[in-house]
């Protein structure tokens, strides 16, 4: 009887995966460098009003905007002061008010003991550059300016993580 084909072992099947996969993963490469990526405009930060006088905003800073009628951004403010010594930046307490109601979120921050830096947002300005969509959310601008949003109830590991260089 002829003998058929010899039986082939795994190493060429592995050696045609290993190339396949060098082969996909160069293309990537390619692909990737070629995509534009977006430019992340910084935040004018220094357009915000701080309550009480004080030096204007820079980065980098951790920003938490809050409405002072809403349940979770007490709690959310309350954990602020932890944030700013955690990351060692600037904390900011904002809201999107009025001018006319500096004193209003004074007294709030006084009830909640903060030590952060209040500041309001009047125009919206910052709030509409950074997407702000609800609140409350902690923004965190990193020491180029870029912003990164995180929605909820702020945990400081997770912001310290953001804010490394």
């Amino acid at each position: 009887m002829p003998a058929g084909p010899a039986p082939v072992g795994p190493a060429p099947i592995l050696a045609l995966a290993a190339v396949i996969l060098v082969a996909t993963l160069a293309l990537l490469a390619l692909v990737a460098a070629r995509v534009p990526r977006p430019r992340q405009r910084p935040l004018a930060i220094a357009s915000l009003l701080v309550v009480g006088g004080g030096p204007a905003i820079a980065a980098p800073a951790v920003l938490l905007y809050i409405d002072r009628r809403c349940d979770h951004c007490r709690i959310a403010a309350a954990r602020l002061d932890s944030i700013g010594r955690a990351t060692g930046v600037r904390a900011v307490l904002v809201a999107g008010e009025p001018r006319d109601s500096a004193p209003a979120l004074a007294r709030y921050g006084a009830a909640l003991g903060t030590h952060a830096t209040l500041a309001l947002d009047t125009a919206h300005v910052v709030a509409r550059a950074a997407g702000i969509q609800g609140v409350p959310v902690l923004v965190s601008i990193d020491r180029d300016g870029s912003a990164t949003l995180n929605y909820g109830v702020p945990r400081s590991p997770a912001v310290a993580a953001l804010l490394r260089p």
